[in-house]
């Protein structure tokens, strides 16, 4: 799987002038700052992105559940040699 750097890489070719300057503005918003707000602040601005209300809170973690057998990632492995 193509790391992140790597798609971008691929892809920076065939963006136009509007992305790449979405692009800039995001890169520059994120260095220095904590990521999660400019997320939020960039997702804000694109009137198809609609932001959940903060009255929701963070999402609760749910214990992972401990079954018996062969796990399912170790069967996939075994299928695919």
């Amino acid at each position: 799987m193509p790391t992140a750097l790597e798609e971008l890489r691929d892809t920076w070719p065939s963006i136009d002038e509007t992305e790449a300057r979405i692009l800039l503005r995001t890169i520059r918003s994120h260095r220095g700052r904590a990521v999660r707000p400019a997320l939020f602040e960039f997702l804000a601005a694109d009137p198809d992105c609609v932001l959940p209300a903060s009255q929701f809170g963070p999402i609760s973690i749910a214990p992972p559940i401990h079954g018996t057998g062969i796990p399912a990632s170790d069967l996939v492995i075994r299928d695919r040699r």
